[in-house]
């Protein structure tokens, strides 16, 4: 059997970078060397049965934790994700209704995500905008297919390393990191069953729904990305070893690793 640790449902992706001084740490087992974010974790009330290190590395994987977890529809059977989350999120729906507050998934896959499906919105986010660095001439073909063809650990390594020496950004509009655009393979909140994409999720109305039944922003300038966290109040969320910042109109919940230049 494969071994199991408990993790924070929120230290992926963006939030794992935060944690670790190389990237490709975040797909190796060097995380348990990392004690103060196994301290972040063991804090923890809320907790997530997750496999030891912070990326699922293939389809099987993924396979193997949604067969560990307890999954329930939410939304009118649109939504999958883990069974206190679907609840919450079903609640959320129904205040909002009541209240006259939009509350809108944003697409079929704004709930439970395979590895394939975090696969395929890396690789929509990489190659238009490898594409797109040629045809300016900032980078070589070359360059571009070795990015292209590189395993998934090296080419975010090198996708990052492009961002922060040479500020050529892989987001939607290249203006910021691709973290906060698109997780690597495998990092995505989404494949824990705890992440939930709102249509609305720039309306402060729908926003305070959201964060009522406890689900919160959690990167930079993806307000459409919520997580829950399983709680409602700021003394519980610092308990959890996360703190409060702002980034424009939106108020977001990370961890103390946080770096705003990232």
């Amino acid at each position: 059997m494969k071994k199991m640790l408990t993790l924070l449902p929120c230290l992926t992706a963006y939030i794992a970078i935060t944690c670790f001084s190389q990237t490709q740490d975040i797909y190796s087992h060097k995380f348990e060397k990392k004690k103060a974010c196994i301290k972040l974790l063991q804090n923890a009330k809320y907790k997530l049965t997750r496999q030891q290190n912070v990326a699922f590395m293939s389809e099987s994987d993924v396979e193997y934790f949604h067969s560990k977890i307890k999954l329930k529809k939410a939304n009118d059977g649109k939504c999958l994700l883990q069974t206190p989350a679907a609840i919450a999120l079903d609640k959320a729906i129904k205040f909002a209704k009541k209240e006259k507050i939009p509350l809108t998934q944003q697409s079929n896959t704004a709930c439970l995500r395979s590895y394939q499906d975090t696969l395929k919105l890396w690789n929509k986010r990489v190659y238009k905008n490898l594409d797109y660095y040629v045809e300016k001439r900032e980078i070589t073909d070359s360059l571009a297919d070795k990015i292209k063809n590189a395993p998934i650990p090296k080419q975010v390594e090198m996708i990052l390393q492009l961002e922060n020496n040479r500020k050529l950004y892989f987001s939607t509009y290249r203006n910021m990191t691709i973290l906060r655009s698109a997780a690597p393979p495998g990092t995505s909140d989404h494949i824990t069953g705890w992440a939930f994409d709102l249509k609305e999720g720039n309306n402060p109305a729908s926003i305070g729904v959201m964060n009522k039944f406890g689900f919160y922003q959690i990167i930079p300038d993806d307000w459409n990305h919520f997580v829950y966290l399983g709680k409602t109040l700021d003394d519980e969320l610092k308990k959890l070893g996360l703190k409060k910042f702002k980034s424009k109109q939106f108020t977001y919940w990370s961890t103390q690793y946080f770096n705003p230049k990232i």
